[in-house]
């Protein structure tokens, strides 16, 4: 009977993903230029490329920052682990109890990688908007004027 116990309360904590996956998680982050600063929860954590560790509990945002470049914020959400199948053996309901106080039953993206914007672009695009609404409003006011001559005449 004690023999029955044991076997039971083991394959019931084999199942955890608690035991399996831990509580944090180990997450890859890249930027196209590499060299960005990686920012997560108002901390730098290094450049990129890194390896942050994040909490699996929750959600979590990190922040890339470089000169020259648009800040890039990269959310990484949780998604259930196939880990939460093995809920079904006998014992899985002690085991979702203790993975849900660690969020052990979750997982985040083993990668991410970004492109970062650079701010040139977008300052040529907007001094092209405005050559462009120069010629325009030069050409409304020589139609104008063209208008006003005819008008005259």
């Amino acid at each position: 009977m004690l023999l029955l116990v044991y076997l039971f309360i083991s394959l019931s904590f084999t199942s955890c993903a608690t035991v399996i996956n831990g509580k944090s998680q180990e997450v890859v982050i890249e930027s196209v230029p590499a060299g960005a600063k990686v920012i997560q929860d108002g901390q730098e954590i290094g450049t990129t490329p890194c390896t942050v560790e994040v909490i699996r509990k929750q959600d979590h945002t990190i922040s890339l920052l470089k000169d020259g470049h648009y800040q890039h914020d990269v959310e990484l959400t949780r998604s259930l682990s196939p880990v939460c199948l093995l809920y079904a053996l006998p014992g899985g309901s002690i085991c979702l109890g203790l993975d849900s106080i660690h969020g052990s039953q979750y997982r985040f993206e083993k990668k991410y990688r970004v492109q970062l914007d650079t701010l040139f672009h977008a300052r040529r695009t907007v001094e092209r908007q405005f050559l462009l609404m120069r010629k325009i409003t030069q050409s409304i006011e020589a139609r104008s004027e063209a208008r006003s001559i005819e008008e005259a005449v």
